[in-house]
């Protein structure tokens, strides 16, 4: 019998390490407008999330992306240089339930302007790694706004 609790506890140990080690990090952001953002990032294959504001994404240690919230005036005049200054190429743009972003090249950067639906709050995620690095940190990331 002790043996038995022995083998289900090692088990249950080895579990629970398995599920921390492929986990998720939020952070939780009040604006000064009273939205209230929570950022969450997979942080499988070593991403992390800094506190921070601005919030950095890396990966090993290795900054990535920069991400820095906006007020709904900086997003407009942003979200109109992307589509039409010549300076900028959009590469792709869409919407989910909680955002609606624009993925958008300038030389040698890559930016995500995400807007959260229903605030009043707007994310610029700037990546100066690759197209594929600004890409798979976005995708990683899951954005709420709550009242």
């Amino acid at each position: 019998m002790k043996r038995k609790m022995c083998i289900i506890s090692a088990i249950l140990m080895v579990a629970l390490m398995v599920t921390g080690c492929s986990g998720k990090k939020t952070r939780s952001y009040t604006m000064s407008n009273n939205d209230k953002i929570s950022i969450t990032l997979d942080t499988s294959d070593k991403y992390d999330i800094s506190s921070d504001v601005p919030f950095i994404i890396s990966c090993d240690k290795e900054e990535l992306s920069k991400g820095s919230f906006l007020g709904l005036d900086a997003y407009y005049t942003e979200l109109d240089a992307a589509q039409y200054d010549e300076y900028y190429t959009i590469i792709d743009s869409g919407s989910d339930d909680d955002i609606e972003y624009t993925f958008y090249s300038s030389e040698d950067e890559y930016d995500y302007l995400i807007y959260l639906k229903d605030s009043q709050t707007a994310i610029m995620l700037q990546n100066d790694v690759s197209e594929a690095s600004a890409k798979e940190c976005f995708a990683r990331l899951n954005f709420k706004f709550t009242h």
